[in-house]
């Protein structure tokens, strides 16, 4: 299965960045912690302005936050997948990052907080109401 992950990571259009790259050849060999830690590092270590390499390293960084979290929870091991899901939910706008929302629904409901995840299931009623889910 992780072989599957991988293969999501990469991206199709093999950019000619080496940052890129080096995260690229680290999902394919199944290592998303370490891809994860060197895209975290390199998007701390910018300033935070509207340069491209600042969007391309946040870029970078939720992809890698998004295979980790993903890996985590096919493993069930739903207290770290949280944690990366709060992680995703700082690098884009809380109220539109849907996937990250329903992320902390499967974890919430396997750790057995069913209250926590109707929760976060009644922020994804709100936003399919308001047509912004994309359905």
């Amino acid at each position: 299965m992780l072989a599957i992950f991988a293969l999501i990571a990469v991206d199709v259009n093999a950019q000619s960045d080496p940052h890129e790259q080096h995260i690229d050849s680290l999902c394919q060999s199944g290592l998303f912690e370490e891809a994860y830690q060197y895209a975290k590092q390199r998007w701390q270590g910018l300033p935070a302005d509207k340069s491209q390499a600042y969007r391309d390293a946040t870029d970078d960084y939720y992809r890698t936050t998004f295979m980790l979290e993903m890996a985590y929870r096919y493993q069930e091991n739903f207290r770290e997948a949280l944690k990366l899901d709060e992680e995703m939910l700082t690098l884009m706008k809380p109220e539109t990052d849907y996937f990250a929302i329903r992320n902390k629904i499967v974890c919430y409901t396997g750790l057995g907080n069913y209250k926590k995840a109707a929760e976060n299931r009644a922020l994804l009623y709100k936003a399919y109401k308001k047509k912004r889910l994309g359905l």
